[in-house]
């Protein structure tokens, strides 16, 4: 005897099957629904923040639209600045992307039976954006010429600032997008930055001579996204370029201080005490996908420690363990790391020193010591 639950059971997978899918394919000269393209419009806003959104160009997917009949697709964005550099650009774009002839061109199933974005349609958005608004970014983010190696150029420097002289972190993804020397991009970031800085905290600005070959050196290693320190005579910069999106700067006085501790081979087993990035990254990340945030800490009291590398991890504690206490997204959280998964190397000329680790929950800390007693600490997400 059939049981009745097994009877309606059937009856519901029957009635199941004569509705449509929501990634049925439309007929060629048909076009997708006002839901499949909201849901195709909403998931390639998503992605946006952590891919072809970072940079000097932030996107806000606004609109996708396809005509199957026609096998076109648009997908029209607004975009904001970062950084302007006072060029004439438009605000909207879009992007008419061709052999698109049903559903299954532009949206694939996801858990829960709502759709996304095809890999395809993505691939051909960044295509566009690469050949085309890409192509702006150097217009919009500076003003002053992008190759600046071996050459004399005037560089401000904020004096009497209202606040301080720590700059917040700022946007650069032309950086990786062009290819120039990352000496002159040192330059022209703090530049370029210092100078609409200096406007908005009533700083009076002076101005020196930098030569981008001379007056710059940069540590890339190990993680390969630099720091680079410009001597700006009696006062030094230092630009830290993050994985993609944004870059931070400092200015910090030349004057001469206590030589820095070494590092030494017998303590590269003894383990760093340091705190987990997951349960802080929001903190961290303060509001970005990625970022290179930069804190200033007093390392004097750390000045007899006698591995530089206890200094860099007690900088890092200080500052996850200040954002612990101040911020609720934020919780400390320890871990131990061995001290030979740390790497340290010293600028030559001012004796300053750039200490990094990275993995630590997909994200990296660096850390830069002073002879003046500051450290600098950077953290950057890997994403």
């Amino acid at each position: 005897m059939t049981k009745p639950y097994a009877v309606a059971l059937a009856v519901f997978v029957a009635i199941l099957s004569l509705l449509p899918s929501p990634l049925a394919a439309s007929a060629a000269g048909d076009s997708p629904s006002p839901d499949v393209l909201e849901q195709v419009r909403r998931t390639l806003d998503d992605i946006c923040p952590d891919t072809f959104c970072g940079g000097d160009i932030n996107y806000r997917v606004v609109d996708v639209t396809c005509d199957f009949g026609a096998a076109l697709c648009a997908v029209t964005l607004d975009f904001e600045l970062f950084g302007a550099g006072g060029a004439d650009v438009p605000r909207r774009y879009t992007c008419e992307l061709g052999g698109y002839r049903n559903t299954d061109d532009i949206a694939v199933a996801r858990a829960g039976g709502r759709l996304r974005y095809s890999d395809r349609l993505y691939d051909d958005l960044l295509d566009c954006l690469d050949e085309s608004v890409e192509l702006l970014m150097p217009t919009i983010a500076f003003t002053r010429d992008l190759d600046l190696f071996g050459r004399t150029v005037p560089v401000n420097v904020p004096v009497a600032c209202a606040g301080h002289a720590d700059l917040p972190p700022f946007f650069s993804d032309y950086f990786y997008a062009l290819d120039f020397k990352r000496n002159s991009f040192a330059v022209i970031a703090y530049f370029d930055y210092v100078t609409r800085y200096a406007a908005t905290n009533d700083c009076t600005l002076s101005t020196v001579r930098v030569d981008a070959r001379r007056d710059v050196a940069c540590i890339d290693e190990p993680v390969s996204y630099p720091v680079c320190e410009v001597d700006l005579g009696a006062d030094r910069a230092y630009v830290f370029k993050d994985f993609v999106d944004s870059t931070s700067a400092a200015l910090v006085s030349s004057a001469p201080g206590p030589a820095l501790p070494p590092t030494w081979p017998w303590i590269d087993g003894v383990d760093l005490y340091l705190p987990e990035v997951e349960p802080c990254r929001e903190a961290l990340l303060d509001g970005f996908s990625q970022t290179s945030r930069l804190e200033a800490v007093d390392a004097r009291p750390w000045a007899s420690y006698y591995d530089m590398r206890f200094v860099a991890s007690t900088a890092i504690r200080a500052v996850v363990g200040d954002l612990a206490r101040a911020d609720s997204q934020c919780q400390y959280e320890p871990t131990t790391r061995p001290a030979s998964d740390m790497v340290c190397k010293d600028f030559p000329d001012s004796g300053a020193r750039l200490c990094t680790i990275e993995s630590l929950g997909g994200g990296y800390f660096q850390v830069l010591a002073t002879t003046t007693g500051e450290a600098l600490v950077g953290f950057s997400n890997f994403d």
